[in-house]
């Protein structure tokens, strides 16, 4: 989630791209690309602040057991050492890596928007991968953001959900 707390800076505008549909186009425009990035594990990490330490191995492009496309993994920014590939196929992972980075770029797959003040921006980082064009340095711009995972998030919905329907089942037998 982003919170848009000030935004008066020239450009600084979020940019939004449907990951699926870039990796639907590297499977039909790089099949090896494609096969590179979904069977090799790429590591991620993440040190916040305190004790937050996040490290996942991962390949980037997540397929479930019958094929279906469950996750996209493209973040430069969590992007650990590769490690866990083997040298041999190190190569295959980089030319799969641009091709994907140069089919996210196109702009006909990009969805441009600036935040104002007081908006909030929900993205599932699995499934839409966003950023931001540059600025100037006149003005102020504050960000906020704040992660969930999505199965905290699913428990917490059921756990509502079952209280709902108890307090429905109270109020009819009331």
């Amino acid at each position: 989630m982003l919170m848009c707390k000030e935004n008066s800076v020239d450009g600084g505008d979020s940019v939004v791209v449907d990951s699926f549909k870039a990796v639907e186009l590297l499977h039909e425009e790089a099949p090896e690309a494609f096969k590179a990035l979904s069977s090799l594990p790429a590591t991620y990490t993440y040190a916040g602040t305190g004790d937050v330490r996040l490290r996942s191995k991962r390949p980037m492009i997540e397929l479930g057991p019958d094929g279906e496309l469950l996750a996209v993994r493209f973040n430069n920014r969590s992007l650990g050492p590769l490690t866990s590939i083997p040298f041999e196929q190190m190569e295959a992972f980089y030319q799969g890596y641009r091709k994907l980075a140069d089919i996210m770029e196109r702009p006909e797959l990009a969805v441009t928007f600036k935040l104002q003040p007081g908006e909030l921006f929900i993205v599932d980082n699995t499934r839409v991968t966003h950023g931001r064009v540059g600025y100037e340095g006149s003005g102020s711009r504050w960000l906020q953001g704040a992660y969930a995972d999505l199965d905290g998030l699913r428990s917490t919905l059921a756990v509502l959900e079952k209280q709902a329907q108890q307090t429905k089942q109270e109020e009819v037998m009331a």
